[in-house]
């Protein structure tokens, strides 16, 4: 199995996937334990910055609470703010830590906890560092490791014990699937822009978003994220405890998830050489360029023009300058290069051109979010809400990507091509249906059409066949008639009109069964490697009295070196012996015909020319017709089928047949590959 075949990176793509989150998940335990000081020296739970930034906020809480005490104690606290000094006590009341509030003579004052202290006293409790709040006081901080007021000292304790045990074990788990992480990694870049099957480079999917808008829409995700975790995972421990840890694991994965998609696209573009080419920046640069250099040449070219002579331009330079002027007006240089942006988004498919629309929108919108309403926090919640849209866009996309593949595989006759629905809603589910259904309808109308053929062939096979055994009978009568004695002149006559009659019969029947076979596929074609100068020359020859009896000169130009092509020499004679014969039939007496036949580097091109006899009234596509010939009062021996013949019988062998008419100029082209 191929490392870029498709089992192979889907594989990879998963054990990229999972052992990201893996490592993810693992990056975030160390990060908490190394906060909770798990790799500290000393390892106490208590000495690290999430939990002073904790105590910080509790002594400033303290503090309001205490205002509160000092006034009651004077009967100064009015009803508003005792309702706030219950609020205010009842919660210092619930705390795992104890704190003691002592002024610069030594009177203590129970702030949080004091509740467990009075009841069961300090030994219980574990002392932690003094916090000083200023030169008049600072509180004694002690912790109740049996308490079971579960608040964010206790989470902070309980975590860190969890942590401390596993802290080597979580770096142990990074490695290894970081080292997984890069195998996977290595193997996409690998496979990165080759096709599944073929293994040939090819541009799809991510590759073909502009890479300077790419790395525009990144960039500020990425620097938000990282902005939102600096931000709230500090100071919103105590009430988003869970989700801001939770917040904190998908901003570490999708900020490694959108690096290396960057980078993947980065080596994808790299290995198929468009990375400079892929972006709006060259698109642009590169349009203006072609614009200017159309001009510049447009303007050159005018200054040549023949019209105006030297001397008009030095005895009028306003009229030149006009006339320089109106032919740069009627080059028309924005009615032919179209729009900026349908110049910029040619070759793209219609997800890239979406992008390029929808990308800047989001960016200008979270660059409103975040400057203006100044919320890193709600700037992230609308990015995930502009990626569910963006998710159900790029849905949509693929939907019109594969609508429109449905209808350019039915434009180029592909009848079996399905769309497959299961994904499709709505209109685009009901339009995706009507495709099928004109997909089925058109197979069901090409069946008719081959039966219709295929029972007219076999009509016209079999007519013409029952038609051929009485005449043969005819023709074989007619001649013991002709070797007969004749009692007179007008039976001889009669005879002579019955002979050429059911010749020519005979050979209309014949050309008949000949055309349908040819139409229809019927015949079998032999192309083997043959040598076309010698066979046409014989075919003239044959002609050769033919001919001199209706005064035509045969100016016959060829190359002196043997010409061979790919054909089946006994349906080339007949395609030869047609034209030919329709030369004969149709050429003015006394002239000339032309017959070249021209070697090119990869074709063979013969060419047959002559004065038609009959005013050619009619075109050049309607001469190919059947049973239409060059002479509307049909005076000529001809059937009408000869040109019919020799066309199939061409296309049949993978050649080229075309007319021309210029006047009486009669002039047929056949080209054969070597």
């Amino acid at each position: 199995m191929k490392i870029y075949s498709k089992p192979v990176k889907i594989v990879a793509l998963l054990i990229l996937t999972i052992s990201i989150i893996v490592a993810g998940v693992f990056s975030t335990f160390v990060s908490l334990a190394a906060n909770l000081g798990c790799y500290s020296d000393d390892q106490t739970w208590y000495d690290n910055s999430i939990v002073w930034d904790i105590q910080s906020r509790q002594i400033h809480f303290a503090d309001q609470w205490y205002d509160y005490y000092q006034k009651q104690q004077t009967g100064a606290l009015s009803l508003s703010e005792q309702n706030d000094f219950n609020i205010y006590t009842e919660q210092l009341v619930k705390s795992s830590v104890g704190m003691i509030r002592v002024d610069n003579l030594g009177n203590k004052t129970p702030i949080a906890g004091f509740h467990y202290i009075e009841n069961s006293g300090i030994n219980e409790y574990e002392k932690l560092p003094d916090r000083i709040s200023n030169d008049e006081y600072y509180y004694e901080m002690y912790f109740n490791t049996n308490s079971d007021v579960n608040d964010n000292y206790k989470k902070a304790y309980d975590t860190f014990n969890n942590f401390l045990p596993n802290r080597y074990n979580y770096l142990i788990y990074i490695g290894i699937s970081t080292v997984i992480c890069f195998i996977a990694y290595i193997i996409l870049l690998i496979g990165s822009a080759r096709n599944s099957n073929t293994g040939e480079l090819e541009v799809k999917y991510i590759h073909k978003i502009p890479f300077d808008v790419l790395t525009i829409f990144i960039l500020p995700i990425f620097i938000g994220i990282f902005a939102l975790i600096f931000e709230e995972i500090y100071y919103n421990l105590d009430e988003l405890y869970l989700f801001i840890y939770g917040i904190a694991v998908s901003c570490v994965i999708g900020i490694f998830a959108l690096c290396l998609a960057w980078f993947h696209t980065f080596v994808a573009r790299i290995k198929t050489k468009t990375l400079i080419k892929s972006t709006l920046c060259y698109k642009i640069l590169r349009w203006l360029f072609d614009k200017s250099k159309y001009a510049f040449f447009k303007v050159k070219d005018t200054a040549k023009i023949s019209d105006i002579n030297l001397e008009d331009k030095k005895n009028n330079l306003n009229e030149f300058y006009e006339k320089c002027s109106n032919n740069l007006k009627s080059a028309n240089i924005k009615g032919k290069a179209g729009t900026l942006y349908n110049n910029i988004t040619s070759g793209m498919s219609i997800t890239a051109k979406i992008y390029l629309l929808f990308i800047p929108f989001i960016l200008l919108f979270e660059l409103f979010v975040v400057l203006l309403i100044n919320s890193l926090f709600l700037g992230f919640i609308f990015l995930i809400l502009d990626v569910l849209i963006f998710i159900k866009i790029n849905k949509i996309c693929l939907q019109l990507t594969e609508i429109k593949n449905a209808g350019e595989h039915l434009a180029h006759g592909d009848l079996d091509y399905k769309i497959s629905v299961d994904t499709f809603k709505g209109e685009l589910l009901n339009h995706a249906e009507n495709l099928n259904k004109i997909s089925d309808g058109m197979t069901v109308a090409v069946e008719e059409r081959l039966k219709s053929e295929r029972m007219r062939y076999e009509l016209l096979t079999n007519v013409s066949h029952d038609i051929k055994t009485p005449l043969t009978s005819i023709i074989n009568y007619v001649d013991l008639l002709k070797s007969q004695p004749v009692s007179t002149k007008e039976a001889e006559e009669y005879i002579e009109v019955l002979d050429r009659q059911s010749v020519k019969l005979k050979k209309l029947i014949t050309d008949l069964i000949e055309v349908s076979k040819a139409t229809t596929g019927n015949i079998t074609v032999n192309a083997v490697q043959m040598e076309v100068k010698e066979l046409l020359a014989q075919c003239i020859g044959e002609y050769d009295s033919r001919f001199k009896e209706k005064k035509l000169e045969i100016v016959m130009n060829t190359p002196d070196e043997p010409v061979s092509i790919v054909a089946d020499g006994r349906l080339l004679w007949r395609v030869f012996d047609n034209l030919l014969g329709n030369i004969v039939k149709y050429a003015m007496p006394n002239t000339r015909v032309y017959i070249d036949l021209t070697n090119k580097f990869d074709t063979v091109i013969i060419t047959l020319k002559n004065i038609s006899q009959t005013r050619l009234n009619i075109k050049a596509n309607e001469l190919m017709e059947r049973f239409v010939r060059g002479d509307a009062s049909r005076t000529t021996e001809g059937s009408g089928l000869g040109l019919s013949i020799a066309q199939s019988l061409t296309e049949l062998m993978k050649g080229q047949f075309s007319i021309e008419i210029d006047g009486d100029l009669f002039k047929i082209t056949l080209k054969f590959n070597k």
